[in-house]
């Protein structure tokens, strides 16, 4: 998704409430009023420079993506391996599960059959299962 830099409040609004965050609270964690949230939810003013990177680390974003440069996930690739390499493979494994489920949907698909589909995480890796049969597996090796 490619977001013009003109929309960061809106940006802000969108991640402010995925974090179930009042403007109020957002304003006390960056030290500002609620109304100057408020005034770059709306588009009247946009937060001073030093906000930027604050702002990316309470809602855990890019500055990139703040500013609108959301489609270039490949050069995080990268810095996703350096930071890959200092967890544990425990933490890998919890961490393409929370990819997994922040790329899902929020309503659970409707299954008949509860074995048709079926992650199982473990400590040596992650295996895709769908009607009895694996069809992929990561190892903590791949993670």
């Amino acid at each position: 998704m490619h977001m013009d830099a003109s929309n960061i409040g809106d940006r802000i609004n969108h991640l402010r409430r995925n974090k179930n965050m009042t403007q109020e609270q957002l304003g006390l964690v960056l030290n500002v009023s609620p109304q100057a949230v408020s005034k770059w939810e709306k588009g009247d003013t946009l937060p001073d420079i030093s906000l930027i990177t604050a702002l990316a680390d309470v809602f855990d974003c890019t500055t990139d993506f703040l500013f609108g440069r959301s489609n270039n996930l490949k050069s995080l690739l990268p810095q996703i391996r350096v930071e890959l390499r200092k967890i544990t493979q425990e933490q890998k494994i919890n961490f393409l599960g929370e990819i997994i489920a922040a790329t899902s949907f929020n309503d659970p698909p409707i299954v008949k059959n509860p074995q048709l589909t079926h992650i199982q995480l473990g400590p040596t890796g992650m295996g895709l299962w769908a009607k009895d049969r694996l069809i992929c597996i990561a190892t903590s090796q791949f993670l």
